[in-house]
């Protein structure tokens, strides 16, 4: 049995009178009659631009150095005043053959040690 409230209805009744409420409520939450929120535009993020710096970093003898970008290993030779015949390169921890030379491009954090051949007696 259900028991009365102040209302003098029934819990049955109580749920079914709530249940009503609660559609009548959601109906008028979606009626056309409401002003609808407005429509807000796509964000469109830029695109990333990316700027090539106008040097690299790089250690060359355990020295801080810097070069353009896009030196590949003989240039950056030159530009060291160095001759290319008598130097011996490792590039990041291994011997760099010098048929791999025109094609290795120097590279930020790149490490170089070169070591020059001097002749004499």
């Amino acid at each position: 049995m259900g028991t009365r409230g102040r209302s003098g209805r029934g819990d049955a009744e109580r749920g079914e009178m709530g249940e009503r409420m609660q559609k009548k409520r959601q109906n008028y939450l979606l009626s056309p009659c409401l002003p609808q929120p407005p429509k807000l535009p796509k964000l469109t993020l830029p695109k990333l631009i990316v700027m090539e710096t106008s040097s690299i970093s790089l250690q060359v003898n355990g020295k801080p150095q810097t070069c353009p970008p896009n030196t590949v290993l003989p240039k950056l030779l030159e530009q060291m005043n160095l001759n290319p015949r008598l130097v011996a390169v490792e590039y990041n921890g291994e011997i760099l053959h010098r048929q791999f030379w025109d094609t290795t491009q120097i590279q930020e954090g790149d490490r170089l040690e070169i070591v020059t051949i001097v002749g004499g007696g």
